[in-house]
């Protein structure tokens, strides 16, 4: 995509593409507060002041395209988990497949990292749809099995194909721990410089996780629980893995 973006406008054309992925990166994440009930203003105060503070990750570079397909998907999941009672199995089946396939192929071609993107994806929406009320119980299992096949083979469909594996740990092992984005938060040689965003970031999913524990523990229904849980179970593996 940087490539592309080179070649057609030198560099406006990078400079096009991060103004456009940190608009819609920003965007996505207000538009997920939103649904959880967040208020606009002291959102997006808050977004503020939290982007200013990881601001020198916020580059040119594909990882950041990628960081918004995920949030798109787990969005797009949300919005049809409402309109999936009203739909047949068929159609909820073809959509989640069609979706899967479109966003897991688009991600493979941006950034490398979508093959474990992809298996995140997957969990995300696995959990969103079955706590999600209202969706009968064969409508759940076919957008869970339709989703996962369809973002599973997207993989497939990206610029390494059946290889994709094999070049990602091919990858990994030569950027880990080199490359910010393949390091992991908790590495020792990032030094104090990240010390205050990894604490930050560690203290609000551990907040995070207790919420969903104990509205889990009331039994207790919270329209809020299954876009929250999406949103920990894709995130918090993927950084502690320091796949992106």
């Amino acid at each position: 995509m940087l490539a592309l973006a080179w070649r057609a406008l030198g560099p406006w054309g990078i400079f096009a593409v991060t103004a456009a992925s940190i608009a819609a990166c920003l965007g996505l994440v207000m538009l997920l507060a939103v649904r959880l009930s967040a208020r606009l203003v002291p959102a997006l105060a808050i977004m503020l002041v939290c982007t200013a503070a990881v601001l020198p990750v916020l580059s040119p570079r594909p990882a950041l395209p990628a960081e918004v397909l995920i949030l798109l998907a787990l969005l797009l999941a949300h919005m049809w988990s409402r309109r999936a009672p009203q739909h047949g199995i068929v159609t909820n089946g073809a959509g989640a497949l069609a979706a899967g396939l479109v966003i897991s192929a688009a991600g493979n071609w941006v950034h490398l990292s979508w093959s474990t993107g992809a298996i995140a994806v997957a969990a995300g929406w696995a959990v969103l749809w079955l706590m999600t009320p209202g969706i009968r119980a064969l409508t759940r299992a076919t957008l869970v099995v339709a989703g996962t096949i369809g973002l599973l083979a997207g993989v497939l469909l990206g610029p390494y194909g059946l290889a994709v594996v094999e070049q990602s740990r091919a990858v990994i092992d030569a950027c880990r721990d080199v490359i910010l984005e393949w390091t992991s938060p908790y590495a020792l040689q990032l030094g104090w410089r990240w010390a205050v965003v990894t604490i930050m970031t560690t203290l609000v999913a551990i907040s995070i996780l207790a919420w969903c524990a104990r509205t889990l523990w009331r039994r207790r229904h919270d329209p809020r629980l299954p876009l929250t849980l999406a949103l920990l179970v894709t995130a918090v593996p993927y950084v502690l893995a320091a796949q992106i």
